[in-house]
């Protein structure tokens, strides 16, 4: 038996449920295998603190009352409107980690397209280095104030490439 098919059995097993020969493969699986035995020993747990509570367990006056009034006024909303909210938990909310990761994953990318466009165009071929404003695909960049961060970044880049 594989640990798979056992976890999915182990619920069924502890209540007695599994008396023929596959339960007995499930308790020989449970014997040899750490894993599962763990996970049994969970059931086990949680199927003790259930069983403990519900002696304790005991609706409020008025529950069925209560819940059955719910019901009826959840079936008295349009379906559309009930689609519409359960759709509403599909849809991410954007957040400022998910904006500065695409800002940055949409940069290299840029990069990356205008460094494969030069390779096929032969930048790496024998004689003077390109500039790094023309391999990167920056060109755009050309008539950037000199004390913008980009042009920075580019005086950089070309100090390191030339030097």
């Amino acid at each position: 038996m594989n640990c798979q098919k056992a976890k999915r059995n182990i619920s069924r097993w502890l209540d007695g449920e599994l008396e023929n020969e596959e339960g007995r493969n499930l308790a020989a699986h449970i014997e040899t295998c750490v894993f599962c035995r763990e996970e049994a020993a969970v059931f086990r747990a949680v199927n003790g603190v259930l069983r403990s509570a519900k002696e304790n367990i005991q609706a409020s006056p008025g529950f069925e009352t209560v819940f059955w009034k719910r019901v009826s006024d959840r079936q008295g909303i349009p379906w559309v409107k009930r689609l519409l909210n359960n759709l509403e938990a599909l849809i991410p909310v954007p957040n400022l980690r998910q904006a500065v990761a695409f800002s940055i994953l949409a940069f290299f990318i840029g990069n990356i397209g205008g460094a494969a466009a030069k390779v096929g165009q032969g930048a790496f071929a024998a004689g003077p280095p390109s500039s790094i404003r023309h391999f990167s695909s920056l060109q755009e960049f050309k008539g950037i104030s000199p004390y913008s961060f980009t042009a920075m970044y580019l005086k950089t880049i070309e100090k390191e490439v030339s030097g």
